[in-house]
């Protein structure tokens, strides 16, 4: 069965943000790995660790996705009618797709940031012109975007969510390299299933998220979507649900095409370090796929 896999790097290392050091280092040591074929990254901020990670992650030789978690998108939407806060994304966009290129990513993972409950219509076109804008500085490198579909309604709240909203969205800006990657913990959240949410993506899905969700208790402080990892006590998803992912994804010939990049995207247990988190998801993944 052919297929790529990979784990984010910073639900891995959660502490990322607060050392520039470790950011460095750790993403240079997930690149290295003999175990994963792709992962998620963004560089640090601070320049004298930026140029040392993208000097080591350019010829790593694995498929990447650059990743700009670092924008605080729960707070700024990417259709937002001010004008300050369009220049702020924008010029947070142009400087993230140039770190991508730098170090030779394939994809670029983007969201549409927070709601606009007020002219939520007029935001969303707002949001294809910056996503057309994004798109062609991403041309100019080579480059795919990746437009990830989050609640509307249960956690994040973001101004565009639903699969078919998602989809619509991009056959409507008539853009070439803009893809979707559909997390799996994000599908409960939204409301759908697996495979009805795969099948309206198949044509336009470019990456897959393998996550877990919590939503039955909104004190945890991983409800909603927070990654949680597939072991956690109070987690919605299991091996179970990993199968029937798999299983959707080889119908509509994601797994087996030319892509299937698919990447673990969860945080350690408690107690546990990144090791642990790797070579137990590496494990729940090989059992899963001995079922399909």
């Amino acid at each position: 069965m052919d297929y790529t896999l990979g784990f984010v790097h910073h639900m891995l290392y959660p502490g990322y943000a607060a050392d520039q050091a470790y950011h460095a280092g750790t993403v240079l040591a997930l690149s290295g790995r003999d175990d994963i074929g792709c992962f998620d990254c963004c560089l640090p901020v601070d320049p004298v660790q930026r140029k040392r990670a993208a000097l080591g992650l350019r010829g790593c030789g694995k498929q990447i996705t650059y990743v700009n978690h670092l924008f605080p998108a729960g707070k700024l939407s990417l259709g937002s009618a001010d004008f300050a806060i369009q220049h702020i994304v924008k010029e947070f966009l142009k400087r993230e797709v140039d770190a991508a290129a730098e170090i030779g990513a394939d994809s670029f993972l983007f969201v549409s940031g927070a709601d606009v409950p007020d002219g939520r219509g007029d935001a969303v076109k707002r949001f294809g012109e910056v996503a057309v804008w994004l798109c062609g500085l991403l041309a100019e490198h080579g480059l795919t975007g990746l437009l990830e579909p989050l609640d509307t309604g249960l956690d994040k709240r973001f101004l565009l969510g639903s699969t078919d909203d998602c989809v619509r969205f991009i056959e409507g800006l008539g853009v070439q390299n803009l893809k979707l990657e559909v997390d799996m913990g994000h599908i409960p959240c939204l409301f759908e299933t697996f495979e009805d949410s795969y099948r309206r993506a198949a044509k336009l899905l470019g990456r897959v998220h393998l996550s877990n969700c919590v939503l039955k208790d909104p004190g945890d402080p991983f409800f909603g979507d927070r990654h949680p990892s597939f072991f956690h006590p109070s987690g919605h998803l299991g091996l179970g649900d990993l199968v029937r992912v798999l299983r959707a994804l080889r119908e509509v010939g994601f797994i087996g095409g030319e892509n299937g990049h698919m990447v673990f995207e969860v945080n350690p247990l408690a107690g546990e370090d990144a090791e642990e988190t790797v070579r137990a998801h590496l494990g729940l993944f090989n059992e899963a796929l001995s079922k399909i």
